[in-house]
């Protein structure tokens, strides 16, 4: 079963950067369902785009130089909730932030106009290792986060099938039993 990902960011500014993204994990075996394929729904943006996050495995946060669309009566962005979203339900994130250095369009850059960019942007260097880019969408360095994620999940792959036979033969067995390489091991016999 594919891993699943989801790609946050704003749209209109990152649109070549989110391409060059859902290219990446396409052709890395990813089941992705982005925005740019959401048809009408009956939820609001700010809670469908959330829903849609459920499930996944994998976020890709892309942070350039606007906080995107704020709904009324909110103070987050809808990019901002989804990134809450996917940590409330710990889904994995890998940050790409635009580099301060980076010649972006006036009309997409709000760090003159908008406070609060300024500090959700510093807040990711606190907790994540972070990925930079320019305007150019592919300095986005995607597939080796990818690599190094999907590294990671075998210990975990590992430790879910070695529970899920422990779980399985200790309701049958009452005893567990263990998983070594491929094989079952320690598994009292049937009959």
């Amino acid at each position: 079963m594919p891993y699943r990902a989801f790609v946050s960011s704003t749209f209109k500014d990152l649109e070549h950067h989110r391409n060059h993204v859902l290219d990446a994990l396409l052709d890395a075996g990813f089941d992705v369902d982005p925005m740019e394929r959401w048809t009408a729904d009956t939820d609001a943006p700010k809670q469908f785009s959330q829903d849609r996050i459920e499930g996944c495995d994998l976020c890709i946060l892309l942070v350039a130089f606007r906080r995107g669309h704020v709904p009324v009566g909110e103070a987050l962005s809808i990019t901002q909730m989804e990134y809450a979203k996917a940590k409330e339900l710990g889904c994995d994130v890998l940050v790409f932030m635009a580099k301060e250095s980076a010649d972006w369009p006036e009309e997409f850059d709000k760090r003159g106009s908008d406070p609060l960019l300024g500090e959700w942007r510093q807040s990711f260097s606190e907790v994540k290792g972070l990925g930079f880019f320019d305007a150019n969408p592919e300095s986005i360095k995607i597939a080796p986060a990818l690599t190094r994620w999907v590294e990671k999940q075998q210990p975990k792959a590992k430790e879910a099938k070695q529970k899920t036979v422990q779980n399985f033969y200790g309701a049958v067995y009452g005893v567990a039993g263990n998983v070594e390489g491929d094989q079952v091991i320690n598994v009292p016999p049937v009959g």
